[in-house]
Parts: structure tokens; C-alpha cells; sequence
């Protein structure tokens, strides 16, 4: 009961981005397991271990390790393993599912150095998702998933990273776009009924990111105010300062210049993790 005490503390703490007092409360927590490990039943134990894999990585992703984080959610314990139609809905399995889902996002940027594992771990979490699975009666899984998919199907995923000697062009097929823009509605729609504001934020600024990025004009401007307001009404500390930041690069290329630094201002007065901030 103590472990778990203090896991949902330290989830907590995550959740409000407190990421001294999480990582604190997480090696706490880390110390007690090994102490007791061995009294505790097998499945117990794994779900610990499991848990504590999990939070980890959410304060390393957290806190810019994103080299740490991806390491984490794809290997053991919080890997996914293969579909066998008989998964139940375990914190387990829901743990690997979240991982899956925060790996791609890491990896998405066609630079990343990782990017070639978007297919294989797209196609290992469809199954989770087919119709009647356990896990499609989860609002939270199903419009994240939605949410991933439009991510996985953009334009700005499948382009190639741009070399010295070429544009950055996209050369993924226009027709994916209407798909896209669908998925990223469902994905809208889903988070607004589930109320879960995180996600809804994610969506949002994805949609700037997507559609919108390197533009000016009052649509752009829109969409990324539309993105910060929805993060500062969740009191999202990093996508408060994230939305700013996207907020003022368009207003920058407006010409509205002492807007843009207010707004740039305001953003790393929310509190930027310094590890980003040094990027």
C-alpha cells in the first residue's frame, strides 16, 4: 500500500509538472520497492515495476531526456508485446499502450534518428485498437490513439529532413491530408468529451504544427492562441510556455515584434525545464 501511496504522489507531481519533487518521491519509492521486492506476489510486483518504469520516463520526457524516455517506453517492462487477441485491459498492458503512444511522438520529426520505428510500432498498436478489443471502451485510449494517428498520417511526419543540397518540400501525397484533418477533428471531439484538457492542448497545437507552420495571417494567428488558451485553462505549465512560443513566432512574422517579445516573456516566466531551455 506504501508504493502505491507514493506512485500516485509522484503521478501527481507529474501531472502538475513538478519534476524535482516527482523524481524525488520516484527514488523514494525505488529504494522501498528493493527493500520488500522480494515479499511481494509476482503480479504485484511486475505492476510496481511496470509503474515505476513508466513514471520514470514521463520525468525524463518531462524534463527534455528524451533519449532516456524513448529508451524506456520500448524496452522492458514497458514495451508492447505482439497482439494475440486475448489481451485484457490490465495497467500493464494500458502502460505499454502509453508508452507506444509517447514513443511516437518523440520519434514523429523526420530527423529523428529513431523515425524508422513509426511503422513497425504503428503497426503493432492497431490490433490493441480493432473493434471489440478491451481497450476501445476507454475514452482517454481511444481519442489519444486518434490523436497518434493523425500525427503518424501528417505531412510534416512522412517528409523526408531536409539535406544541404535539397528543399524541405514535403513529398507525402496531398490526399492524406483530408485524412489528417479528419482524424485530428475525431481526435478534437473525443478529448473535448472525454475533458481531458492535456490532450485537447496536444491537439491542438499539432493542428498549428501541421497546417499552419511558417505562416502569417489572422488563421494562423488563431489557431495558435486557440492552442494556448486551452493550455492555460488545464494550468499546463510546458504547453503554456510552448503555446507562447508558437503564439509569438507568428506574430514575429507578422511584423508584430513587441507583442511577439512580451509573449516569448511570459512563456519563460511559466518555468521551461532548464534542459530544454539550454536546446
Amino acid at each position: 500500500m506504501y508504493s502505491y501511496v507514493i506512485l500516485f504522489q509522484t503521478l501527481l507531481q507529474s501531472d502538475r509538472e513538478d519534476w524535482p519533487a516527482a523524481r524525488s518521491n520516484l527514488e523514494k519509492h525505488k529504494t522501498y520497492l528493493k527493500t520488500f521486492e522480494s515479499d511481494l506476489e509476482p503480479s504485484t510486483r511486475q505492476t510496481l515495476i511496470s509503474i515505476t518504469s513508466y513514471l520514470t520516463a514521463v520525468i525524463a520526457q518531462g524534463t527534455g531526456d528524451l533519449s532516456l524516455a524513448l529508451k524506456l517506453y520500448t524496452t522492458a517492462p514497458l514495451a508492447l508485446p505482439q497482439h494475440t487477441g486475448r489481451e485484457p485491459s490490465t495497467p500493464t498492458s494500458i502502460l505499454s499502450i502509453l508508452s507506444t503512444f509517447n514513443a511516437l511522438l518523440i520519434i514523429h520529426p523526420p530527423h529523428h534518428s529513431h523515425h524508422s520505428l513509426i511503422k513497425p510500432l504503428t503497426e503493432r498498436l492497431k490490433p490493441y485498437f480493432a473493434p471489440n478489443t478491451p481497450f476501445t471502451a476507454n475514452p482517454h485510449l481511444v481519442a489519444t490513439y486518434t490523436f497518434i494517428q493523425s500525427v503518424v498520417l501528417s505531412p510534416s511526419t512522412n517528409q523526408p529532413p531536409p539535406t544541404p543540397t535539397s528543399s524541405p518540400t514535403p513529398t507525402h501525397p496531398q490526399v492524406q491530408i483530408l485524412p489528417t484533418k479528419q482524424l485530428l477533428q475525431r481526435s478534437l471531439n473525443l478529448s473535448k468529451t472525454a475533458g481531458n484538457t492535456q490532450l485537447l492542448t496536444l491537439t491542438l497545437t499539432f493542428v498549428h504544427h501541421a497546417f499552419f507552420s511558417g505562416q502569417v495571417g489572422p488563421q494562423a494567428l488563431s489557431a495558435a492562441r486557440s492552442a494556448r488558451t486551452t493550455a492555460i485553462d488545464g494550468a499546463r505549465g510546458l504547453w503554456i510556455a510552448v503555446c507562447d512560443g508558437v503564439v509569438a513566432g507568428v506574430m514575429e512574422r507578422m511584423g508584430m515584434r513587441e507583442e511577439a517579445r512580451g509573449m516569448l516573456e511570459e512563456g519563460f516566466a511559466v518555468g521551461m525545464p532548464e534542459r530544454l531551455l539550454r536546446r
